[in-house]
């Protein structure tokens, strides 16, 4: 298995932004791993960036964590890919992916630095994740993931505070990482696969909260 490390070429949009402490004092620190790295920032920017999808196990894990359904922490988010979940058979071409809930509900709108609903705000300017060790396995991977020979390559764009480097990358922990990640969502594709087929076998809709309970169930 190949473990080089590549670095993979995005543009970079305002990583830090003055007006707001929590970035401003941020300076990139040098790591000896992911873990350590992550636990330095503050800003948490990643958090306000992007939706994480969830897995059956992401799904379990938070659950059990919270004693709450995933109805009460998950969202659907329409898609335009035939690799979204169908909730109408009847309307095959409306597709969703399921993400983790952000700040505001669903009725609020999906737009970049609507925060993370488990992401806390502390004194000082500081971020940091609710969740701990029921942390999404895409979140506890970003921004590291395996590449098509099976090493690991690192996202390089907006949505982080901080400019990584391969020598930020401890190998093999990071790599576990990345494992977990990418196994977590081919489990998610192979379920959603089967909710898909099912759901047009019998060409009754189905609710969200269907889908979920059919995915934790797994």
């Amino acid at each position: 298995m190949s473990l080089d490390v590549t670095l993979v070429p995005a543009a970079r949009l305002n990583p830090t932004d003055p007006a707001d402490p929590a970035t401003a004092s941020w300076e990139p620190m040098p790591g000896t791993g992911k873990a350590q790295v992550c636990s330095l920032c503050r800003p948490r920017t990643c958090c306000l960036s992007f939706g994480v999808p969830l897995g059956p196990n992401d799904l379990r894990r938070i659950a059990g964590l919270l004693a709450l359904p995933p109805l009460a922490f998950c969202q659907a988010v329409p898609v335009d890919t035939d690799e979204g979940f169908l909730l109408d058979p009847r309307q095959p071409e409306l597709r969703y992916r399921l993400e983790l809930r952000r700040a505001g509900g669903e009725e609020e709108e999906l737009a970049p630095q609507l925060p993370c609903l488990f992401l806390l705000e502390l004194p000082g300017g500081f971020r940091r994740c609710s969740l701990g060790a029921a942390m999404p396995a895409l979140c506890r991977s970003f921004p590291l993931t395996r590449d098509p020979f099976g090493g690991l390559s690192i996202y390089e764009g907006a949505g982080c505070c901080r400019l990584w480097s391969p020598a930020d990358v401890r190998l093999p922990d990071d790599l576990a990482l990345t494992v977990g990640a990418a196994e977590e969502m081919a489990l998610l594709g192979a379920r959603t696969a089967e909710w898909n087929a099912r759901l047009l076998g019998q060409r009754q809709p189905a609710s969200f909260g269907e889908f979920l309970d059919f995915l934790a169930g797994g």
